[in-house]
């Protein structure tokens, strides 16, 4: 189920037995069983975002899995210069983040919860890090696909990266962000608001 409010959007990932194949491709049924999330928005601004952005999330004991669409009627000329692990993809790519706060969960205090950052552009070179911190490796697969209106990724973001053994119980505070590049650069989020990009307050 999915409710929306003016400042924040709540959403209930559905949980899964079998996970999906993470090859970019969102043809796994459990996506097809799964609620679509869009209404992205350019940031900091209520104007929809265009062309529009999905995302799908689905999970298990295991991880959390993302399924991401972006619409493109020019995937021809996405910007996808880099290459290496940890590059900044945001910078100049076509790339999409997500970030994640456990700090609104019942057991977190101030010294054991932290916010991550999940970036990955359309050649599916990951980004990541904790904290600001960009040392940090997190544990997570991740696949792009380019079609001929679209490019998919799909995310799979094992719970070990957060060190817990399994999904957590309590509400988590997750934000997407769209980085297209074509034209004039746009930067669109789904979860609308101001603010930092890590504030979780605002997500």
């Amino acid at each position: 189920s999915v409710a929306t409010a003016q400042e924040q959007r709540i959403c209930a990932p559905r949980r899964i037995d079998t996970p999906p194949l993470i090859d970019g491709k969102l043809s796994d049924a459990a996506w097809g069983e799964t609620a679509t999330l869009g209404g992205f928005t350019v940031r900091g601004t209520d104007q929809p975002a265009d062309p529009p952005t999905e995302i799908k999330l689905l999970f298990d004991d295991t991880a959390l899995y993302l399924g991401i669409r972006c619409l493109e009627p020019e995937p021809d000329s996405l910007s996808r210069s880099y290459r290496e692990r940890d590059d900044e993809v945001w910078r100049h790519d076509d790339c999409i983040q997500v970030y994640i706060d456990e700090s609104f969960l019942p057991e977190s205090s101030p010294s054991t919860a932290h916010y991550y950052r999940f970036a990955l552009n359309a050649n599916s070179v990951q980004f990541d890090a904790k904290d600001g911190g960009e040392g940090w490796n997190g544990q997570w697969q991740s696949a792009v696909v380019a079609g001929d209106d679209n490019w998919t990724a799909e995310l799979a973001i094992l719970w070990s990266s957060f060190e817990r053994s399994r999904a957590p119980e309590g509400i988590w505070r997750i934000q997407v962000y769209r980085h297209r590049t074509i034209g004039s650069q746009e930067f669109s989020n789904w979860s609308p608001g101001e603010g930092s990009w890590y504030d979780g307050q605002r997500f």
